[in-house]
């Protein structure tokens, strides 16, 4: 069963992100990518905001994984906020060396770029990644590894999920 997945990161990471996407979708072909900007060719200059933004807000709505890439703009700022406040399934991928030593004392008013991560939890470790299951999986890491351990063990819990079969009103 395909696992709707949105993805988010600031435009300009669009040619790297295709590559790795591509990667995950090889090692996880449960994975169906409904994030449409990512393929696109053109320039930021050329996109309708409003038909754009009407597309994030939609695909966050339908996904039921969110991966967002640091660093991001505003739009991907937002759009986090957006699946934390929708309750949605998400890891963030962001580089040790770009935060302060001390996650714990960091001021979001000199930070604001970090603000989404107020509500994810932060893993640090493998023991951390066991704890996770689909009601809480709201969450960033500092490691590809652990990234890749994180999107292993949602795949894993997707695939348990029971499924509920819909046969509509008689």
């Amino acid at each position: 069963m395909p696992i709707k997945t949105f993805v988010s990161s600031g435009f300009y990471n669009r040619y790297i992100l295709r590559l790795a996407i591509e990667h995950l979708k090889s090692k996880y072909p449960e994975l169906n990518i409904i994030s449409e900007w990512i393929y696109s060719n053109d320039d930021t200059k050329n996109l309708n905001f409003k038909t754009n933004v009407g597309n994030d807000i939609t695909g966050v709505e339908r996904c039921e994984l969110f991966l967002a890439f640091y660093p991001w703009g505003s739009g991907s700022k937002c759009e986090t906020m957006y699946a934390l406040a929708k309750r949605k399934n998400i890891i963030v991928l962001i580089d040790k060396l770009v935060l302060p030593d001390d996650l714990n004392k960091l001021d979001y008013n000199k930070w604001s770029d970090f603000f989404p991560l107020i509500g994810l939890t932060h893993i640090k470790d493998e023991l951390d990644i066991s704890k996770l299951n689909l009601s809480n999986f709201r969450i960033f890491v500092t490691e590809i590894n652990l990234y890749e351990k994180c999107l292993s063990h949602f795949v894993q819990l997707y695939k348990e999920k029971p499924r509920v079969k819909y046969y509509g009103i008689l």
